[in-house]
């Protein structure tokens, strides 16, 4: 499953990192686009986090900001209309960055400032991290009586990094340009330690990455002090010797940890990244129908309205607002169009000749049967269902069976009761935020699909999640 909404860029992939995809636009400057993929222990997961690579963005880009006067770092100030058309840069509006090319030193700069993580591991079997020896009698998460600079490996991708000492970064990049790093290091952690800890949060730990541009100069790059690059402590919580609280992806780590997985990929169990998205079904006969019901008159039905005064040759009164609750819900089926195609409005005489008359009746009054019960049950807690379609099958045995889904924000259109008012295009718990967007462009409703912005798709997703707590909790 997609980690965020791919979008075909005119820019060469440079490199796809674990959570980033980086571009090329010149000999100076890429592109970096921060996706929602998961990363724990150097493994990608299937599952994304919704907007984590617009939340990492804005938070790197705060502490750039204030760190400048510290080091300087990639970032160009180039806005992102000014390297991609206009379609592109608004899909990636929050989650790119133009930046600077860098030759990136082989290392993460790792500073801790409390015992946790692979660096408690370490002390437990060594007394001391990355050959820095530290007192016996450490608890878990104790605060170290000052921040050490404990660097590791930077490994390839699907490898894990591994802590070395300060001499092996010496040997890696040169003694000046170690010191460089560890000092800067610190001095970023201790700076951002105090702005945190002013604001009731403990950095318990943090990685930098860091380059050289053109001039050789030491250049901050990559990420800082984000949830995927830190530990954040909430101080009002911390106390040593237990697992913290955290706000980060340690409840990630820690679910890890009690599998038994050996943190190489694949990222462990596909029926865990399932988990509530899959479900084992009976193999049916689709009957090529779909069974649209509809209370209210809307969408597709009001367009057949407007032209003909009737919906599948079913007539209306004249006079119908936008919207209007009809007097009956009416059984209106439609065509099951192939992929790509559109479905269409047909009449119950059509269905017939599809499925035979006795089983088009059946359909007609099971469909009508659940929209009634369903419809009472979503007004008792304040919801309109305007109209819903299903889907049935036959089983082994002949007997029709409801199948795919029934009654979600995919095949219904959910008003809330309380906003309702006939004439006006209602409220909604549904998809039609995404309908109302696509019909302000210039499409013809035919693949490819056009790019829908991050901020529509996110409203749609909270219309998704609100509606699941009204009407299932």
């Amino acid at each position: 499953m997609p980690a965020s909404p791919h979008i075909e860029l005119p820019l060469a992939l440079i490199h796809q990192g674990k959570v980033r995809d980086i571009y090329d636009i010149d000999k100076h400057n890429m592109l970096i686009v921060a996706s929602d993929r998961l990363s724990a222990f150097d493994v990608i997961f299937d599952q994304p986090i919704l907007n984590k690579g617009k939340i990492l963005t804005s938070i790197a880009n705060y502490w750039f900001d204030k760190t400048g006067h510290i080091i300087q770092n990639h970032l160009t100030g180039i806005p992102l209309d000014e390297v991609l058309p206009a379609a592109e840069s608004k899909a990636l509006e929050g989650r790119a960055i133009v930046v600077k090319k860098l030759k990136p030193l082989p290392i993460e700069a790792v500073v801790r400032g409390y015992i946790i993580g692979s660096g408690w591991k370490e002390y437990i079997s060594l007394g001391s991290v990355c050959g820095i020896s530290l007192p016996s009698g450490l608890k878990l998460g104790e605060k170290l009586a000052n921040p050490i600079y404990t660097p590791s490996s930077k490994a390839a991708a699907g490898e894990h990094d591994a802590n070395i000492s300060f001499a092996d970064t010496e040997a890696l990049v040169g003694a000046d340009l170690a010191q460089q790093v560890r000092n800067k290091s610190l001095e970023i952690y201790n700076y951002a330690s105090k702005h945190a800890s002013d604001r009731g949060i403990i950095i318990a730990d943090t990685k930098f990455e860091f380059g050289l541009d053109s001039n050789n100069q030491l250049t901050l790059m990559d990420e800082a002090l984000t949830p995927d690059s830190s530990r954040f402590w909430p101080l009002s919580d911390y106390l040593p010797g237990e697992s913290p609280k955290s706000f980060d992806k340690q409840i990630i780590r820690d679910y890890l940890e009690t599998l038994e997985w050996n943190k190489a990929p694949p990222a462990p169990a596909e029926s865990k990244a399932l988990e509530g998205r899959a479900i084992v079904v009976k193999k049916l006969k689709p009957l090529p129908i779909e069974a649209v019901v509809r209370g209210y008159i809307i969408g597709s039905g009001w367009k057949e309205y407007i032209s003909l005064g009737s919906v599948c040759g079913i007539s209306l009164p004249s006079g119908l607002k936008l919207g209007e609750k009809l007097a009956n819900p009416i059984y209106t089926p439609s065509s099951k169009a192939a992929a790509g195609e559109h479905d269409a409005n047909i009449s119950f005489a059509d269905t017939e000749a599809l499925v035979g008359a006795d089983l088009a009746q059946q359909v007609r009054n099971k469909s009508l049967e659940i929209y009634n019960y369903a419809s009472k049950h979503a007004s008792d807690r304040g919801i309109i269902i305007a109209d819903t379609k299903f889907e049935f099958g036959l089983d082994s045995n002949n007997q029709l069976t409801l199948m795919d889904e029934a009654l979600t924000p995919d095949s219904s259109r959910f008003w809330p009761l309380s906003d309702y008012l006939p004439g006006e295009s209602p409220k909604s718990f549904d998809k039609q935020i995404i309908r109302d967007y696509l019909e302000t462009l210039e499409w013809n409703k035919a693949p490819p699909a056009p790019i829908i912005p991050n901020e529509i798709m996110t409203k749609a997703a909270y219309k998704y999640q609100e509606i699941q707590t009204i009407l299932c909790n």
